[in-house]
């Protein structure tokens, strides 16, 4: 769609992006570039960059900066919709959390050992999710019980259940 020249380059831009949200794991991603056409990614983390030494995270933050990935530090996720992440940060000046937006057509999630709110509502929401701690998977990775290809889930959010066939 991206390449079609029907398409905005508002449009071109958001799909072409991609949002990383968390520090853990999943930052690995924001650092290989597989996909030519991409834009750099945008990360998103609670904090600085989870890496246990504090010189491998200001190596890595610097390495991004570097390489144009547009790292957002000490923000929350509001929320995630089909086109978009809603964070929040706090106002340096008055001490208040502001709202901001992140146009994206694709979103890795990657924070966290537990099940968070998030994943919390997510696997409330849909049926044949079992597991107490994470979001029940097929082999596939595809989330059960969310419509066939639309949603998936890796990670700590996620375990594989190999008794549901799809």
């Amino acid at each position: 769609m991206a390449s079609l020249p029907t398409t905005t380059a508002e449009e071109r831009d958001r799909l072409l992006s991609f949002v990383v949200c968390g520090g853990g794991p999943g930052i690995e991603v924001a650092a290989v570039r597989y996909y030519r056409d991409l834009r750099p990614p945008q990360v998103q983390s609670e904090s600085d960059i989870d890496i246990v030494l504090r010189k491998i995270s200001k190596y890595a933050e610097e390495k991004f900066r570097r390489d144009g990935v547009d790292l957002i530090t000490d923000a929350r996720v509001a929320s995630v919709t089909p086109t978009q992440v809603l964070y929040t940060l706090k106002d340096p000046i008055t001490g208040n959390r502001i709202e901001k937006e992140i146009p994206t057509n694709f979103v890795l999630w990657s924070t966290g050992i537990s099940m968070n709110p998030f994943t919390k509502r997510v696997s409330d929401l849909l049926p044949n999710q079992v597991h107490q701690k994470a979001i029940v998977v097929d082999p596939h990775l595809r989330v059960v019980g969310a419509p066939t290809g639309s949603v998936y889930a890796v990670g700590d959010c996620a375990t594989v259940s190999f008794s549901f066939v799809l």
